[in-house]
């Protein structure tokens, strides 16, 4: 019946002409199934990691912080880099090697979209675990 009900209202927000409402429930659908599927959410995760990861490293949007070893800033030119700097903006650590460039609005808009979306899929990870847990 809930997924009866899922594919009511998205109809019904497709013949309304609320495309976004329409696709936010069709995102939701694939990335939470039915509200308890553990593998999707964690496989939307890696995914949305490797997706940043690529965008970091492709359009030389993060620069190292400078230390010992560089004594001045410069893009991140591994992939290594780029998937260790989106795995600690995704889980909301950020240590610090690394940061946005300043003069790029779309490297900070994507470090604060990852970082949103990290959190959100994080805690809904929480969630399912506990309602497993609790069965």
């Amino acid at each position: 019946m809930f997924v009866l009900r899922q594919d009511m209202q998205r109809k019904r927000h497709q013949e309304r002409g609320e495309y976004i409402q329409s696709f936010a429930n069709h995102v939701f659908r694939i990335v939470f199934k039915h509200g308890e599927s553990f593998s999707r959410i964690l496989l939307t995760g890696i995914a949305m990691i490797l997706a940043f990861t690529t965008a970091y490293w492709q359009y030389d949007l993060i620069l190292n912080s400078p230390g010992v070893d560089t004594p001045e800033q410069e893009f991140i030119n591994n992939p290594i880099d780029a998937l260790y700097f989106s795995t600690l903006t995704f889980t909301t650590l950020g240590l610090g090697d690394f940061q946005p460039a300043a003069a790029s609005q779309l490297g900070r808009g994507l470090v604060l979209l990852e970082a949103g979306l990290g959190a959100i899929l994080i805690a809904t990870f929480v969630f399912v675990l506990g309602r497993r847990a609790s069965r």
